[in-house]
């Protein structure tokens, strides 16, 4: 039922911000459309994914002290167990998401190097904020208080996520905030996927214009670092979550003993 409803949600908000941007033109002033709903898609996946583990985790948390205590399972088998069957769904939901966005938008229809990277960073960053869930559900054991908790974790990752702020910008005592957000590192990502391809934005006389995507990752501060950087940053964000939530999870367990 609930992978039903999560596939569903997906179709759903995918065809709407479609309709939005629906085959936006190439043009001085879609720079700025396509740049924006590249970050909405992508704040989309952290924010979808980590609020079902938010409320997940908690519900299920009862229910693997009971078995724990009976002596079943440890709560490291079950927190295995649990990162393992999971992890298709983060697979699946950023490729439903992401299919008819790709082809509503006009991304490069016939570019298939183009979607692939796009959905790279879109199941890398699922799957990483999927980890920040139960980190937070581990962390928290309630399923009232643990969205909230993760909202506030998630807000300045949000602001240092690549578009609020220019990177260069950032204030040096909030630089760490930058490295540890998997949001800037997707968008980042995402962004050199999609310009890179664009050789030539037209200009109208008698205005500033940015002639290329090159131009427009260099106005953004996204040309920083490379593709291989950003896909190992995920990688390592998303470990070093799942890896808090099972020191989290051990230590829950260890009190209650």
């Amino acid at each position: 039922m609930a992978f039903r409803a999560r596939f569903f949600q997906n179709i759903f908000i995918a065809v709407v911000v479609g309709l939005i941007y629906l085959r936006l033109k190439m043009n001085q002033t879609g720079i700025q459309s396509f740049s924006g709903v590249l970050f909405f898609i992508s704040i989309n996946q952290i924010f979808s994914s980590a609020n079902a583990e938010f409320m997940g985790v908690p519900l299920e948390l009862p229910i693997m002290s009971r078995e724990y205590d009976s002596g079943l399972y440890g709560s490291s088998i079950w927190y295995l167990a649990k990162n393992v069957s999971e992890f298709p769904f983060q697979i699946v939901f950023p490729l439903v998401f992401l299919t008819p966005l790709y082809f509503m938008i006009g991304f490069g229809d016939a570019n298939v190097p183009v979607f692939f990277s796009l959905y790279l960073f879109l199941m890398l960053l699922a799957s990483a904020s999927t980890g920040l869930g139960y980190m937070v559900g581990c962390m928290v054991r309630r399923a009232d208080l643990a969205p909230v908790i993760g909202i506030v974790m998630i807000l300045p990752l949000v602001l240092f996520g690549g578009l609020f702020i220019n990177s260069d910008d950032t204030p040096v005592y909030f630089v760490w905030l930058e490295y540890i957000s998997p949001l800037k590192y997707t968008y980042r990502g995402v962004m050199r996927a999609f310009w890179f391809t664009i050789d030539a934005i037209p200009c109208d006389l008698g205005r500033n214009c940015v002639h290329n995507g090159a131009q427009v990752l260099v106005t953004t501060s996204m040309n920083q670092a490379s593709f291989g950087t950003d896909v190992l940053a995920l990688v390592a964000i998303n470990i070093g979550f799942r890896l808090l939530g099972m020191v989290f999870l051990a230590r829950n367990v260890k009190k209650r003993d």
